[in-house]
């Protein structure tokens, strides 16, 4: 039989014939045959992430096509979810992912089918089978990861002071057990909020927060790391630690005023030419050396904040309790570190703040340090004296004068207060010296006079 040239209709009409389906004058094919044919679903492979698709995230794209390839809107297919014992995963038209959620979706023409897919809680990756039209043949295969184990966030700055119980926190999110460790001693890990059973290393599973235990830190910067699973070459979290001396050099540790406002806090300096924070005998009420107005007053109690040139500290050994700091009494080496802010919170829920490292020093400290040998020096044109078995440098700082409020003796004399009173005369202990000599005087001027602190460990 000659076949017209180039006509393709009459060459796919014997094509249908000799396939048989053209017959009795029907003029198309059987269903089963368009479907396997001219109805197709794409990707056949889909990876959903571990997170819920509510509203759906993911879409599968429907395409029906008549003999012509061209778009069949009419044509009729079922899309299922060939294992029924699912429960994660649903399918529906609505775009949003919200309504008619079905296990078996019907539909006509080319569509967008969207999957609704639950959080994967589990300990493993887990995939489904979609089938078109029933069939055996798999249409699509839908993969949704596990959770990653995550540990977040990967860096934490902690300020010197303790942070016990513990004030930051890391996030483990996780749906396996799980280890963590701190390659520190300092750096201790917890699930309890109040801090309590703190190790170094710490074993649980699924999602978890975990509390950091850290004392405070009188030496210089420190740093930790966090690893999993026994993997010390798999670090999640750096933790650096401040210290509270913020000003380094070769002298002994002294306070000064740091920050304004509520931020305001006092910080340890052992550079020579900084003469630190000046304090009445007992009081945390302090004064900048190059300041002579009130700087630092950490006290809920607002009379306190200006200078008093008939304080006394009740003629008693420095106490640091709450109830002394509600009256502007008690130890300022004990408070540095702390924000006025945090000292004042504590105060109003009768918490006594203290950093753990620092303190005033007794008489008998200041004896055993000033006494057996030191000699006049001058750093950077401040003068003062080095004190050669502690190979520490003090400067001649002076005195705040309790009558005026004004500096006075800088650079020729200094008293360095203790937190120890003379039983007889009623008058603190100093550590005293001059450009020729040094003594543990005490205080006949009183307790008013405003003088630097040198502390000590705690």
């Amino acid at each position: 039989m000659k076949l017209p040239k180039n006509n393709l209709t009459v060459l796919l009409l014997l094509l249908l014939m000799i396939t048989g389906c053209i017959y009795d004058e029907q003029p198309y094919c059987p269903d089963d045959f368009m479907s396997a044919f001219n109805v197709s679903v794409s990707p056949n492979t889909v990876l959903l992430s571990y997170q819920a698709h509510t509203p759906a995230l993911q879409y599968l794209t429907v395409t029906c096509l008549d003999s012509d390839g061209l778009p069949d809107n009419t044509f009729p297919w079922t899309l299922s979810i060939s294992d029924a014992s699912n429960t994660w995963l649903e399918l529906t038209l609505d775009p949003n992912g919200l309504t008619g959620k079905v296990k078996t979706i019907t539909g006509t023409g080319s569509q967008f089918i969207y999957l609704v897919a639950q959080e994967n809680t589990t300990a493993a990756i887990r995939t489904v089978e979609l089938s078109m039209d029933g069939g055996e043949t798999v249409a699509v295969n839908v993969t949704q990861e596990m959770m990653p184990l995550t540990v977040t966030p990967p860096a934490i700055t902690l300020t010197g002071v303790p942070h016990t119980p513990a004030t930051q926190t890391v996030s483990v999110s996780s749906n396996e057990p799980w280890t963590l460790t701190s390659n520190r001693t300092w750096l201790q890990l917890t699930l309890n909020e109040n801090g309590s059973g703190a190790s170094n290393t710490i074993s649980s599973s699924g999602s978890q927060t975990v509390y950091l235990v850290v004392p405070g830190n009188g030496d210089d910067v420190r740093e930790a790391e966090l690893y999993l699973n026994g993997i010390a070459s798999d670090v999640r979290v750096v933790v650096l630690q401040e210290s509270l001396i913020a000003e380094q050099g070769q002298a002994a540790p002294r306070i000064y005023i740091t920050g304004t406002t509520g931020e305001m806090k006092l910080m340890l300096t052992k550079k020579p030419t900084n003469y630190g924070a000046y304090f009445q005998f007992g009081s945390v009420i302090g004064w900048n050396w190059d300041d002579v107005n009130a700087t630092y007053n950490p006290t809920l109690t607002h009379n306190l904040s200006y200078w008093s040139p008939s304080w006394n500290n009740g003629n008693k050994v420095v106490e640091h309790s709450n109830a002394e700091l509600l009256l502007g009494m008690g130890d300022p080496c004990r408070l540095v570190g702390y924000t006025v802010s945090e000292i004042r919170i504590a105060i109003s829920n009768s918490r006594t703040l203290d950093n753990t490292q620092w303190r005033l020093p007794l008489n008998t400290e200041n004896i055993e340090y000033g006494l057996p040998s030191s000699e006049w020096h001058s750093i950077e044109g401040v003068n003062g004296r080095f004190f050669t078995g502690t190979n520490e440098f003090l400067p001649a700082a002076g005195r705040k004068v309790s009558e005026s409020g004004e500096w006075g003796q800088r650079g020729s004399r200094s008293n360095y207060i203790s937190a120890t009173i003379d039983v007889d005369t009623k008058a603190p202990f100093s550590l005293f010296f001059n450009n020729q000599s040094t003594s543990t005087a005490d205080l006949r001027d009183g307790q008013a006079q405003g003088f630097s602190v040198r502390c000590v460990r705690q």
